[in-house]
């Protein structure tokens, strides 16, 4: 049996990755993922969830928030532990990467959260896509990416797709054009071929670690990673 592609959904806290995840189509009775209507974030581990797009099934995981804080449900550290250890101990491997950002600006965290993941710990391996959440005016909606693709150039952040969109069901046709868009976006770019989590020199590791969450927190959660995952 073919394995089932997982895509794992990342970002800070507020951004939307729970709505995004509740907007794909999933099996009658399947769960839906907590959203906050708080400040504070609800995802307190990876969760998977199956998801079915275009007749094709997805295990797609959400997972807590970043750049919480130390006073939020699951502190930067621990969350930023959490995706490593998700994306190092699957069994069936890696196809496809999802950031989710809230508009209208790039803060200074997303650029460090997209190279630990993408480039450091998959080794730009794995397609990478990035979702832009808070766009609830239509026009702004399919303006936003051009007037911002310099931004994310300039933080070489060059995703394989992207989409723009609203999580919000009272935006009528434009939460309807929203869920086609995110549809399209992971069927488009997911791949077939499974990436499994190579061997990762700890230096490397340590470098992106120190650029998120400080070297003290870094210097911590490098040791404690390399203790069961693989890092050398």
């Amino acid at each position: 049996m073919t394995d089932i592609p997982n895509i794992i959904v990342f970002g800070e806290t507020g951004a939307g990755k729970s709505s995004v995840i509740n907007m794909l189509p999933g099996d009658s009775g399947e769960a839906r993922a907590e959203v906050a209507d708080h400040a504070r974030g609800v995802t307190k581990e990876a969760r998977m969830y199956l998801k079915t797009i275009r007749r094709k099934k997805f295990n797609v995981w959400d997972t807590p928030g970043l750049n919480e804080g130390n006073s939020g449900t699951v502190n930067s550290t621990r969350a930023v532990e959490i995706l490593l250890d998700l994306v190092s101990s699957s069994c069936t491997g890696i196809n496809m990467l999802v950031m989710v950002m809230r508009a209208p600006r790039i803060t200074d965290f997303l650029p460090k959260a997209y190279r630990l993941l993408h480039s450091t710990i998959c080794q730009k391996s794995v397609p990478i896509a990035i979702v832009v959440t808070g766009l609830d005016n239509n026009n702004e909606r399919k303006e936003w990416w051009d007037n911002n693709r310099k931004e994310f150039n300039t933080e070489d952040m060059i995703p394989h797709g992207h989409a723009c969109l609203t999580t919000l069901e009272s935006c009528g046709d434009t939460y309807m054009e929203s869920k086609i868009a995110i549809e399209k976006l992971i069927h488009e770019n997911y791949t077939d071929k499974s990436w499994m989590m190579p061997t990762v020199a700890s230096n490397s590791l340590i470098s992106a670690l120190e650029e998120m969450l400080g070297q003290k927190d870094a210097e911590k959660l490098t040791r404690r990673t390399i203790k069961r995952r693989k890092f050398i």
